[in-house]
């Protein structure tokens, strides 16, 4: 199971995630152990990190079409970091807007053909991922699907609407972004414990780690949870309803049918949840605008920074 889909995720990603290949998983490809995979210029970039340290010289990776550089990390000497996997900036628990509450991480990315192929035709030179903690609660749900369909749907919409559409431009020593990409990323955890005896229930229970001595069941499901939330504290609750009128109840549980999880505009809530303030829009929900993802997400992380539409 890889590390970003952790058991309690229903196979999406997961808020507990020891993957530093996390700015990487923006488009998913076949992984190496499973399949061909592109060789990457980053690969080798530890490499030509180790050396630097030694002669005091900045090296580049070349292969193919690209010539591969970024900064030097100012603590490498003494940790080994690295910006290709080492976020150059990072704003925990950041605020805005009515009730928005994320995580932000802005990355550099070098010259390579994964920063050329995340959108076709642009080449681009940072990425911001903005991660969003979820929990579900499902008020009733028999089968396997009524938990996973809603999830993948709502996750679907946000990618859909939102990702690979907003780039912005600013400075942040020791880089300076001229097309850094802005990419929300859902995390998933999941407090109802459904077994249907399905194939795909099964095999996501096997996953859970079960044992005779604690059986699968809610209460050792909930068990599994608390061990997630106690690290990786939430964001914020969806409590899938099918009768309570649905929106915000709070400020941080928002309430909502299956339904209205896998219609269109889905994502309108997510904005909610970065400070965008969108769940009063009419709909079918208008799309985001630049100056929305620029006041409300890109200044809590680069104040200078100025968004402008993905090419």
């Amino acid at each position: 199971m890889l590390e970003r889909y952790q058991p309690t995720a229903v196979e999406q990603a997961a808020h507990a995630n020891w993957d530093a290949r996390d700015a990487y998983r923006v488009t998913e490809g076949a992984l190496m152990m499973e399949g061909t995979a592109i060789v990457e210029n980053r690969y080798f970039w530890h490499s030509a990190e180790w050396v630097r340290r030694i002669i005091s010289t900045g090296l580049q990776v070349e292969s193919a079409a690209h010539k591969y550089f970024v900064p030097g990390h100012p603590t490498a000497v003494n940790n080994s970091r690295a910006f290709t996997y080492f976020p150059l900036h990072i704003n925990s628990r950041a605020t805005g807007g009515s009730r928005g509450n994320f995580d932000s991480y802005l990355y550099m990315l070098g010259k390579d053909s994964y920063s050329n192929r995340l959108k076709l035709g642009v080449e681009y030179d940072g990425l911001l991922c903005v991660v969003v903690k979820i929990s579900y609660q499902f008020a009733s749900a028999a089968a396997h699907t009524d938990i996973f369909n809603p999830i993948r749907a709502f996750n679907n919409t946000i990618d859909a609407n939102m990702n690979r559409k907003f780039v912005f431009r600013g400075a942040l020593a020791p880089a300076n972004f001229t097309n850094c990409l802005v990419h929300f990323m859902p995390r998933t955890l999941v407090e109802t414990f459904v077994s249907d005896g399905t194939p795909d229930s099964t095999r996501y229970i096997n996953g859970l780690g079960f044992t005779a001595a604690a059986p699968a069941n809610q209460a050792n499901y909930t068990t599994k949870v608390n061990a997630v939330t106690a690290d990786h504290p939430l964001h914020f609750t969806i409590r899938v309803v099918t009768a309570t009128p649905p929106g915000w109840k709070n400020a941080t549980t928002l309430h909502l049918t299956p339904a209205l999880m896998q219609a269109p505009d889905a994502w309108k809530w997510f904005a909610d949840m970065v400070a965008i303030d969108c769940s009063a829009l009419a709909i079918p929900a208008s799309g985001l605008t630049d100056a929305q993802v620029q006041s409300r997400i890109v200044r809590l992380t680069v104040p200078p920074g100025v968004v402008s539409a993905s090419a």
